[in-house]
């Protein structure tokens, strides 16, 4: 009960690593390599985790799909060449931001983009106990959470991207073409861009830093850590925002089961 004992998911995955650890030489004798998987809300926590794990997840492969938004390591985000709402054309193999195509939103009126969950500025985030008291020691010493970037660009994490999850039901951001990909089973509306719900992709000014929809955000993500000299692999899968279609990827088997 997270209420009662402020034990939150970071720590969960801490725990559960250290267990498989603690148990990989009796338990688990044939225990190769421990891999931790998300996907939409589960590829925030695992990318976040991933990121200010202190050290659990140095042994583990991370594999991602299809965030909703990221958090930057870093102060700069994408042109908008790069986050355009434009008409929609399917990316299969993806095509990375260049590096030339971030800048700083400082002088440009984006006030709290770069606050958490966006990005690392902990200044205003709450770390009492029972809300994000696992970022306290990142926030007490800012030396501890610039540190943690190098310690980040050696983690073993890989993402896999659909490649039409561009839909984005939210007033004023349907794109042309997309349409037929965002009619889903058991969608009630005239566009769903979560399964059968609609208006769930964040619209908010620091997610629409990031990219208009979740393909654009995670090659926008992939492509901000390649600047920070971290070459995460990636890979596609053809399909929209469906869990199904990422765990029967060949990318899922490959980099997961194998």
């Amino acid at each position: 009960d997270s209420h009662s004992s402020h034990i939150s998911s970071f720590e969960v995955l801490d725990r559960l690593i250290q267990i498989l650890e603690a148990k990989r030489r009796k338990t688990f004798p044939n225990l190769g390599r421990i891999a931790v998987a998300g996907f939409s809300a589960g590829c925030q926590l695992v990318s976040r985790w991933a990121f200010f794990s202190p050290s659990y997840a140095d042994g583990a492969r991370i594999v991602v799909s299809d965030c909703n938004t990221y958090t930057f390591p870093g102060l700069r985000r994408p042109k908008k060449a790069c986050r355009a709402n434009t008409t929609y054309v399917p990316v299969n193999p993806i095509r990375l931001c260049s590096p030339g195509n971030f800048f700083d939103p400082r002088p440009f009126g984006h006030a709290g983009y770069n606050d958490y969950k966006y990005g690392t500025d902990l200044r205003n985030t709450n770390t009492a106990p029972g809300q994000y008291s696992y970022l306290r020691e990142y926030k007490d010493d800012p030396g501890k959470l610039s540190s943690q970037l190098g310690v980040f660009k050696k983690r073993d994490v890989r993402f896999i991207l659909g490649t039409l999850d561009v839909c984005n039901c939210n007033k004023g951001w349907s794109l042309q073409g997309q349409d037929t990909n965002c009619q889903t089973s058991g969608c009630r509306y005239s566009c769903c861009d979560t399964g059968s719900k609609h208006r769930v992709v964040d619209v908010s000014d620091p997610a629409v830093l990031q990219g208009a929809n979740r393909l654009q955000r995670g090659i926008n993500y992939i492509s901000y850590l390649h600047t920070e000299g971290m070459y995460a692999p990636y890979d596609t899968f053809i399909g929209g925002h469906e869990f199904a279609k990422f765990i029967s990827s060949s990318a899922f088997k490959r980099w997961m089961l194998q």
